[in-house]
């Protein structure tokens, strides 16, 4: 599988006086009138609340695009992978999928997203709080990820499937297998597990019945790349987990 060559996400020192902007902004955009409610309850499998997820226009789900997006990474500096980051990874997913639903194509959002972007009033803020080139592309991975796995499992809902989203990455490498495990009930570190079992040289001999998680890639994986994989499979799985329960609604 093909990896581009992309950072893992913000890479800049956190710095308290934006870290305080972006939260005042959140809670600003969260009382705002008809403000995108994507609340997660967890113990539907990630399944959002009907009554509590309004109408949203293109510039509502850019600041939950924006406000998530840089949230995900305060999660991972400040208190690494857990529930709350797991959480935060939902409602990113969440967002993307509404947008899915109102028809954008991934070019169509990037470009709602530029029109849209996090502003703060203040210039220095703003400036420390825009994200790079590469971390844009980061996140347009990720949103790339969750379209191609919702056309993989024909996901229908909203107002219109928008056209088939293009894939230059060969992101479906990872999207359609993951998806096949997650039909065949494997749990997310199961696959984690079985590509670990794969890719070591002490199992190569094992046969392919004996190991039934579909490979995502077949060949070993620097630290850097590994650490991409896992988060790109998470985001594949919640993809499958949360659309499945919003078809259901």
């Amino acid at each position: 599988m093909f990896v581009p060559t992309i950072v893992l996400g913000p890479t800049r020192a956190a710095k308290t006086k934006p870290m305080s902007a972006l939260r005042a902004k959140r809670r600003s955009s969260r009382r705002g009138e008809g403000a995108l409610n994507l609340r997660m309850d967890a113990g539907e499998g990630g399944k959002p609340s009907p009554e509590e997820e309004p109408e949203s226009t293109p510039k509502e789900i850019c600041m939950a695009l924006e406000l998530i997006y840089r949230e995900i990474w305060l999660m991972l500096s400040f208190k690494g992978p857990g529930p709350e980051y797991e959480e935060a990874l939902k409602r990113f997913i969440t967002a993307v999928i509404i947008a899915y639903e109102k028809g954008f194509t991934i070019p169509a959002l990037c470009l709602e997203l530029q029109m849209n972007q996090l502003q703060t009033g203040d210039q220095e803020i703003d400036r420390q709080l825009a994200l790079s080139e590469s971390e844009s592309e980061t996140r347009n991975i990720w949103m790339q990820l969750v379209y191609l796995t919702l056309e993989f499992i024909g996901y229908e809902r909203g107002e219109k499937r928008p056209p088939k989203t293009e894939d230059p990455y060969s992101l479906n490498k990872m999207v359609v297998p993951i998806s096949q495990a997650y039909n065949e009930g494997f749990s997310l570190e199961g696959i984690k597990l079985e590509q670990a079992l794969r890719s070591s040289p002490s199992n190569a001999g094992v046969g392919v019945d004996e190991i039934r998680a579909p490979r995502v890639t077949p060949e070993p994986a620097s630290a850097g790349v590994a650490a991409i994989r896992s988060q790109w499979m998470r985001l594949i799985y919640l993809s499958n987990q949360i659309a499945k329960a919003r078809m259901q609604m």
